[in-house]
């Protein structure tokens, strides 16, 4: 039995970073031979990714790629489909119309359509010509997949509510483990953020260097694709933005505490399982927790305000308890992930 994974390049930021996870986990299902891949590469120019909106087809798609798509299916005689990302519905129709048998599953990062209203309501009406293609594809491929994987309970009740499905999976995020306990160095850094130049890392991020670091003993470490973009905006001293870097797990070693300053947004945060996974103490709101079971008090704490992160901030870390690590190993290590998704495609059918 074969399966073809289709998905995005990756740009290993949060969401990039869960497809490779996703893919990985693939590859230990099915193994290498069995397995293809087929990437819808980014279309540079503007005017086509708004053509390609105002019709409808799926984000990123081109004729071309649907064509390439149906031909290596047509080829292969695959009898599974795994599609990375919920925004290739009308593809995922088509496919079900001339191939009945192959079974679909589709990961769903967030609830897209949802994500992006948010995303509107923070940077301007520039993104509502996004909606009518999110919430067509999204919406037939609520429909038309066999299978459905999400991260967390919320993104469930989403996708009951605007697409009136109940019929899912979850599997929590999770990544593969890059902690070398040998690589640990003295805490240089007191407080560190990691995220890219989007929505609601920059819309988080803000929030916290005006109201919470004026108020707090210690420096701020800014990490991200894209984030030196703030760097003309705040030159205090106890800021430091570096945006992109090459290698962020060096920067995690280096630090004792991570800040997840985030309200909105939807799925759950590679930065908290990033966090976790190198045992790093965590301070985040109830947003940056969002689908993780845990007691947020054994991984640092819970805060959702200008004075409780100024009272954890100013607590004394050694006596904070921290069963980051632990946690991960137990929960959302890759191994957990792995066997997770072997389950959704037992339940299709697949028996290696």
């Amino acid at each position: 039995m074969k399966c073809l994974y289709v998905g995005y390049e990756s740009d290993k930021t949060g969401g990039g970073i869960v497809s490779d996870t996703n893919f990985k986990s693939l590859i230990e299902v099915f193994g290498e031979r069995k397995l293809d891949q087929f990437i819808i590469k980014k279309n540079p120019n503007k005017i086509k990714k708004i053509f390609q909106l105002l019709i409808l087809r799926g984000v990123g798609l081109t004729r071309k790629d649907e064509n390439l798509l149906m031909e290596k299916i047509e080829q292969n005689k695959y009898n599974y489909i795994f599609f990375d990302g919920s925004l290739n519905g009308g593809m995922i129709l088509k496919i079900k119309r001339y191939y009945k048998t192959i079974k679909i599953i589709t990961f769903f990062h967030n609830i897209d359509y949802k994500y992006i209203k948010e995303k509107i309501k923070i940077e301007g009406k520039k993104n509502i010509i996004l909606l009518p293609s999110v919430y067509y594809n999204e919406k037939l491929s609520a429909k038309y997949s066999d299978k459905i994987i999400l991260l967390n309970k919320r993104d469930g009740k989403e996708l009951n509510k605007i697409y009136k499905r109940d019929n899912y999976k979850i599997i929590p995020l999770s990544l593969k483990d890059r902690f070398n306990k040998n690589k640990i160095e003295n805490y240089e850094i007191d407080y560190l953020f990691v995220g890219s130049n989007f929505f609601a890392n920059v819309e988080g991020i803000t929030w916290f260097i005006e109201n919470v670091m004026p108020h707090v003993q210690g420096k701020l470490k800014i990490i991200g694709k894209g984030m030196e973009c703030l760097k003309d905006q705040y030159t205090r001293n106890n800021v430091e933005i570096i945006g992109t870097v090459e290698n962020v797990d060096e920067f995690y070693y280096k630090t004792k505490v991570v800040v997840c300053p985030i309200f909105s947004g939807s799925g759950m945060k590679t930065k908290t399982t990033e966090a976790m996974m190198f045992g790093k103490l965590i301070y985040g709101t109830t947003e940056a927790f969002e689908g993780f079971d845990i007691d947020c008090s054994l991984v640092g704490g819970n805060c959702n305000s200008k004075d409780e992160f100024i009272e954890k901030l100013m607590s004394d870390f050694k006596k904070s308890k921290n069963e980051s690590r632990k946690i991960y190993l137990e929960k959302y290590s890759f191994k957990s992930y792995v066997k997770n998704m072997r389950k959704v495609f037992n339940e299709v059918g697949y028996n290696g």
